[in-house]
């Protein structure tokens, strides 16, 4: 039985454990970022991890958001949720930033195959871009120019992860590739996992050269962030063109295996991190 005071737990285990290169931020804004971090852990844990009915999962995810507002109105007794409200009315974080996440939960918990691309892209409205505005609001840079960018970088990284897990979500029967791009072809479990090569590289070349493609609309955005905030953009920023390029270097074959980063990739992530800054072209 999953109550909000077993989430809850699971909630302060995740800030416990807050994974991003928070080292480079002030203090005040990690423990915001963790906050933030934790309550999206929940609810992507709710829609993935829990082995209940997706009704059960949506009533919980309901529920957690309810919570949320709840604590912003002043009226709620939950620590986890008064602190989270705090931090949102203290940097004026727009709430249904919050919802569209879980919006987002939901529809992992209801998963569908998206038909187009431009379902897909709606589905990044909602799991991602949502992160990239509140990361905005809370260092001040809100603009609608920052806000374009910051979605075309994170819409440019879920995606990114949708092309590097291809086969580890094949296997839990997520499909994240549009069916107007793949055909049937990537997820046909009916066929050996060999067959259709081309076919399949050339889906996820497609797929790498649109995300490609956001990724260098997004680059401007490092420039109009301030240190530390501006580095860490540009590491993350780095990080994800680098997948791309090892996703190339496996010859696209993401449905096979998962490209790995190595220590040397890291390095090289944080010198051209370095250059982005530097240079603007």
């Amino acid at each position: 039985m999953h109550t909000i005071e077993t989430l809850n737990t699971l909630a302060l285990k995740h800030y416990e454990n807050f994974p991003v290169g928070s080292f480079l931020l002030p203090k005040k804004y990690r423990n915001a970022l963790h906050l933030i971090y934790s309550f999206a852990r929940v609810g992507d844990d709710i829609a993935d991890e829990l082995e209940i009915s997706p009704k059960e999962k949506i009533d919980l995810l309901s529920e957690w958001m309810t919570n949320l507002i709840v604590a912003s109105d002043n009226k709620s007794e939950n620590k986890y949720f008064i602190n989270l409200a705090k931090i949102i009315t203290e940097f004026k974080i727009p709430i249904n930033y919050f919802q569209d996440l879980i919006d987002a939960f939901i529809m992992d918990a209801n998963h569908s195959q998206p038909k187009t691309n431009d379902d897909l892209l709606y589905y990044c409205t909602k799991s991602a871009n949502p992160v990239g505005r509140i990361y905005l609001t809370l260092i001040g840079k809100q603009s609608e120019i920052n806000y374009k960018l910051s979605d075309y970088f994170c819409t440019a990284l879920q995606l990114t992860n949708f092309i590097q897990d291809l086969s580890i979500d094949r296997k839990r029967n997520r499909f994240y590739i549009p069916l107007s791009e793949e055909n049937g072809i990537l997820y046909n479990h009916s066929e050996a996992i060999n067959t259709f090569e081309v076919e399949k590289i050339k889906i996820i070349n497609n797929q790498v050269e649109l995300t490609n493609q956001m990724f260098k609309q997004s680059k401007y955005l490092i420039h109009n962030l301030y240190y530390p905030f501006n580095l860490e953009l540009a590491l993350i920023w780095n990080g994800g063109m680098r997948v791309l390029e090892k996703i190339k270097q496996i010859e696209y074959k993401t449905h096979l295996y998962r490209p790995k980063l190595y220590w040397h990739d890291k390095v090289l992530i944080f010198f051209r991190a370095i250059k982005s800054i530097i240079w603007k072209h």
